[in-house]
């Protein structure tokens, strides 16, 4: 009877929003901010959703992370915020807008680590905790909310993430204007969709559009294959022969896009198979992606098409 007397009489106590990242890799448990922290999903502590994910895990066929929401290996990250004050007892929807406001901030984190730190496909998987097991009267009703792009990804291999990359990287979006932040954030769900995609023209299509997006403004006239690539390679920088190397690298790129939107086969022109061109590509845009988070806001293209690299 005590027990029954105080959750009912609970108004509020502390929650926890949790996530099982597949993909993406951490040494050792780091802090993201005062409430919410990154660790080895080993380290995560013991608990209801813990064992039923990792009941669920098996190893893939031919060695994948994540293949479909039914066919998993153990993830190998996990994301934990406290949620201090959390609704319990309410008139209101207060509990479901906070649920609804932390699942949006792990759909930006796995959004934002697959592009400027992994940059290979990530599947998240989240649920919610209370941190006093005796207020869960009912665990076994709970379930996972998967948080994946429109074209569900493959997660063949799980990237070992440099934490304090990551956690820059998390600020420095933080703190862009809203809307280049907003910007920033459709090229790198394109980007996303590009790396999910199972035909090779639709992942040109989708990754010349992630660069496109990140590297044009309003009223922005210039010829898209010539802007992406130079702007690209100024972007990234280094010795004028990295430069070289990296504008013709997206010149391929938007050769295979025109091919595309053209109805042609796509061959690249330098011979190298068209995978090869994609991968090359997905770590030019990770690249740009780091270097427009450090600009810390919307870049002044006109200088930087025109002024030298410092590297």
């Amino acid at each position: 009877m005590d027990w029954v007397i105080r959750l009912m009489t609970t108004q509020e106590t502390t929650g926890r929003f949790k996530a099982a990242f597949w993909g993406l890799q951490v040494d050792q448990e780091a802090c993201l901010s005062t409430r919410s922290r990154l660790m080895p999903f080993d380290a995560l502590p013991e608990s209801y959703m813990k064992r039923r994910i990792v009941e669920r895990a098996r190893r893939c066929y031919d060695g994948s992370q994540w293949m479909m929401q039914s066919y998993f290996d153990k993830p190998s990250a996990a994301f934990v915020e406290d949620l201090p004050g959390f609704p319990y007892i309410r008139a209101d929807n207060a509990a479901f807008l906070k649920m609804n406001e932390m699942i949006w901030k792990v759909e930006t984190l796995s959004v934002l680590a697959q592009a400027s730190a992994v940059g290979h496909p990530i599947a998240v998987a989240c649920w919610f905790e209370y941190a006093d097991t005796e207020l869960e009267w009912a665990e076994w009703e709970n379930s996972l909310t998967w948080l994946l792009p429109e074209i569900h990804p493959a997660v063949k291999r799980t990237v070992s993430t440099d934490i304090a990359v990551l956690n820059a990287n998390i600020r420095r979006y933080a703190n862009l204007a809203e809307d280049y932040r907003a910007r920033v954030f459709r090229s790198m769900e394109r980007f996303r969709l590009s790396q999910s995609r199972q035909q090779a023209i639709d992942r040109v299509l989708d990754l010349a559009l992630a660069f496109e997006i990140a590297l044009s403004d309003q009223g922005d006239n210039a010829p898209p294959s010539w802007k992406v690539s130079v702007r690209s390679a100024q972007l990234i920088g280094g010795p004028l022969t990295t430069r070289q190397k990296n504008r013709d690298g997206m010149a391929v790129l938007y050769d295979l896009r025109n091919q595309a939107t053209h109805g042609g086969s796509l061959k690249a022109k330098d011979k190298k198979p068209v995978e090869q061109v994609l991968e090359e590509s997905f770590g030019l845009y990770v690249a740009v992606v780091n270097k427009l988070l450090s600009l810390g806001s919307k870049p002044d293209w006109k200088s930087i098409e025109l002024e030298p690299s410092n590297g």
